[in-house]
């Protein structure tokens, strides 16, 4: 019975609930010339942006462990990305933050603000992910639980484990997965493009990170997206030299493909993306398991 009802109530608590108050908190961050345009730290007061990133992942975190505790580890990972979409859709688009920010004289390197707040974002969300893995389901609360019978017609136990000898090749497909898709999808930098990258990545990434290892937790491929994430920003200064050069390729909106998305885009579209590929993944696994022999 619980099971039942918490099914629908931990994602749809999530979308119009919990997110709407996430989203409250962003959208009241303002850009450093007092616009909307508006990243956690590039903003008139990081403070308040670093304020506003610890609340919204604690409800998220708060969220998940519940979905995770009465519904199962994936669906405590998609609700917490329920509320992390929210939260990115009240931030600012990236290439508009670095155009009002040199225009307006307010100096600054605004991707290498980006990066910073990639490794931010990207910290939080890994803590995030691990509480939630980490939540035991109630025992009996799953049907499948209660009935070994049928225990073949559903997807196997989401491991736990975050260091072992795979992990270094799981982070490292779900990282190159979720970078390709990214650069792939991410043509312009509009929300819901970006969060839509992101989503799509986390499938790739959990889909390329369980090939690699079967044995890791599915926090390590969000990690790999939060590498994603950070390094994008970095990786942006190099390829666009100056400041001068990244305000122009956002004029021209030649932004290097994996700066595009905002760390806080990066999290969100992992935190529903991965679940859905370890769906995908944990089918195909089931799916080659060998079946018991018949009793004659």
């Amino acid at each position: 019975m619980l099971y039942a009802v918490m099914k629908y109530i931990v994602p749809f608590g999530a979308g119009l609930a919990i997110g709407p108050v996430a989203c409250w908190f962003t959208m009241r961050i303002m850009g450093p010339d007092g616009g909307d345009q508006a990243s956690l730290l590039m903003s008139a007061s990081p403070s308040q942006g670093l304020i506003a990133a610890l609340a919204v992942f604690a409800l998220a975190a708060a969220w998940g462990c519940l979905g995770a505790r009465t519904v199962g580890t994936r669906s405590g990972l998609f609700a917490a990305g329920l509320i992390l979409a929210w939260a990115a859709w009240g931030t600012g688009r990236s290439d508009w933050i670095i155009e009002r920010i040199m225009k307006g004289g307010l100096g600054g390197s605004p991707l290498a603000t980006f990066a910073i707040e990639g490794v931010l974002v990207g910290a939080l969300g890994i803590l995030t992910a691990v509480l939630i893995t980490r939540v035991p389901t109630m025992a009996g609360a799953i049907p499948e639980n209660r009935d070994p019978e049928h225990a073949h017609h559903h997807l196997p136990k989401e491991p736990t484990t975050l260091l072992d000898s795979t992990t270094p090749a799981a982070i490292a497909a779900a990282l190159i997965a979720g970078a390709i898709v990214v650069w792939i999808i991410a043509q312009e930098t509009l929300k819901g493009q970006t969060f839509a990258a992101a989503a799509i990545a986390g499938i790739a990434a959990a889909a390329a990170g369980r090939m690699a290892s079967q044995r890791v937790s599915g926090a390590v491929f969000i990690a790999g997206l939060a590498v994603v994430g950070a390094a994008g920003p970095a990786i942006a200064m190099f390829v666009h030299s100056t400041p001068e050069g990244a305000v122009h390729a956002a004029q021209a909106g030649e932004l290097f493909a994996l700066a595009r998305a905002l760390p806080l885009d990066y999290m969100a579209g992992a935190f529903v993306g991965v679940p859905m590929g370890l769906v995908w993944a944990g089918s195909m696994i089931e799916r080659h398991h060998p079946q018991p022999a018949t009793k004659k």
